[in-house]
């Protein structure tokens, strides 16, 4: 069963998707990992960059909570969670936002 798709599910978690280190170093992986794997990013803040994001493959499912940069938000924080029960993911990988 190793090697066959979809024997993992992955997930990726991170505060936003700017023009980034973090963003590009996860799209290079998340589009390798996809080939062999279900992979899962959730996106915390509501800062996405369109460009960025056609960077990912369009295998990856991506979950967005909406939480407003540097706001405290219980929702998002309910939607994080809930991503993460649906997704159940085997592996979560949690990226920081900052440098």
């Amino acid at each position: 069963m190793e090697g066959e798709i979809g024997f993992m599910r992955i997930a990726h978690v991170l505060w936003g998707l700017q023009t980034g280190g973090t963003e590009y170093m996860l799209a290079d992986i998340a589009n390798n990992q996809v080939k062999t794997e279900n992979v899962f990013i959730i996106v915390v803040d509501d800062n996405v960059n369109q460009d960025v994001l056609k960077k990912f493959s369009s295998k990856i499912s991506f979950f967005f909570c909406g939480r407003k940069k540097g706001r405290k938000s219980l929702l998002a924080f309910m939607k994080l969670n809930y991503f993460l029960f649906k997704i159940r993911p085997d592996v979560t990988h949690l990226h920081m936002g900052w440098g």
